[in-house]
């Protein structure tokens, strides 16, 4: 009885039409093939994924494109992890931004220098470096999912130099100001709230989301 190959290891054959035909088994029971007229080129494709089992960098789905997983992640994994409109922010620079680019490149034929072609590209087109950066924590951060899933082998974000954040110089009121600024809101509706941002430095939205019960009565 001839000994049953192993998941992995693969065959080569030549088919009746001439053509040779390479096949591999996964690890995760999938069948891959590769057909062409040439025996080495199967030869050197079947010698390239043993070598990604042996190594364990071998990816379940050779075919998706970055646009198609993108897209499966939206709806699989950051509607269920992200606030609503964080959300909305991911979708809205997929689609204004990284698909119209690299959405139709294959997710495992996504390289470190494309990426990095694409974040100059967007530099060069008017985008800022923070919004670089944003899309650069989306590719990111996607992909890192794509290799937990054995989709692709390693994170090629890992590998660009990503924009760095542009520093805004801050300006602050002097005291002088701050008492000016507050004897002139004296009598509008929201004195009280302005008081209490220049005296406590507390943002706009800690300000906004006060409660009756977060005041201490008893403290003056």
């Amino acid at each position: 009885m001839a000994k049953r190959r192993s998941k992995g290891e693969g065959t080569i054959f030549q088919r009746k039409d001439g053509l040779w035909r390479a096949a591999i088994v996964l690890p995760d029971g999938q069948r891959r093939v590769k057909t062409s007229k040439s025996q080495k080129v199967v030869r050197d494709w079947l010698q390239a994924q043993r070598q990604s089992v042996h190594d364990q960098v071998w990816t379940s789905n050779d075919r998706l494109t970055v646009g198609e997983f993108l897209a499966h992640y939206l709806t699989d994994i950051a509607a269920a992890t992200v606030r609503p409109r964080t959300l909305e922010g991911y979708a809205w620079l997929i689609k204004k931004h990284i698909e119209p680019v690299l959405g139709d490149i294959r997710l495992t034929g996504l390289t470190p220098q494309r990426v990095q072609a694409f974040y100059t590209d967007r530099l060069q087109k008017g985008l800022s470096p923070n919004t670089v950066l944003h899309i650069h924590n989306i590719l990111h951060r996607t992909l890192e999912q794509a290799v937990r899933w054995s989709l692709v082998p390693r994170n090629v974000t890992d590998l660009v130099d990503a924009p760095k954040p542009r520093q805004f110089e801050r300006t602050t009121w002097s005291a002088e100001e701050a008492r000016r600024y507050l004897e002139v809101a004296r009598t509008h509706r929201l004195y009280a709230l302005y008081v209490l941002a220049l005296y406590t430095g507390m943002r706009q939205g800690e300000l906004l989301g006060l409660q009756y019960e977060d005041i201490d009565w008893g403290t003056k």
